[in-house]
């Protein structure tokens, strides 16, 4: 069952944030409706506490886990604005920034870009889906990784 997250005031913006932060995505997947005036970025979210052990040492253990398809979508979209100076094509979000007196939001991202959205209002969320995209493993020295221990 997909878990969505969402905000349509500053103060739950958090959650979102919590939810994408240090997340991948294409900007070649960013895609706006202009009719249902959205913009959706399809990014992949690890999903460590869905892990499993595959091998497990005294000294080194490994396990796996999902990684899941997921969306940020943003609604009341009137513009958006777009600068990719480092054309590196991959970047993770890092925040959400909402600007009221301007109804403007920005993507800020570990390799900097550009990112701007004009809204009507503020109207934000994340679908985090079942739909595994990839598997991860991850090791860990002395001891099997605790459950929530991923990326």
């Amino acid at each position: 069952m997909p878990k969505v997250n969402s905000a349509r005031n500053e103060e739950d913006l958090q959650d979102v944030i919590n939810a994408i932060h240090d997340c991948w995505f294409d900007l070649s997947e960013v895609a706006i409706d202009s009719l249902k005036s959205t913009l959706m970025i399809r990014f992949v979210k690890p999903a460590p506490e869905l892990g499993r052990p595959i091998s497990q040492g005294r000294v080194l253990s490994t396990i796996e886990f999902p990684c899941l398809e997921s969306f940020l979508r943003i609604n009341e979209v009137l513009r958006c604005s777009i600068n990719d100076t480092e054309r590196v094509g991959l970047y993770d979000f890092n925040e959400l920034k909402f600007d009221r007196t301007t109804n403007r939001l920005a993507i800020t991202t570990g390799v900097p870009i550009s990112f701007f959205i004009e809204v009507r209002r503020l109207d934000v969320s994340v679908e985090i889906s079942d739909k595994v995209v990839e598997w991860k493993t991850r090791r860990k020295l002395f001891g099997a990784p605790r459950p929530g221990e991923g990326c």
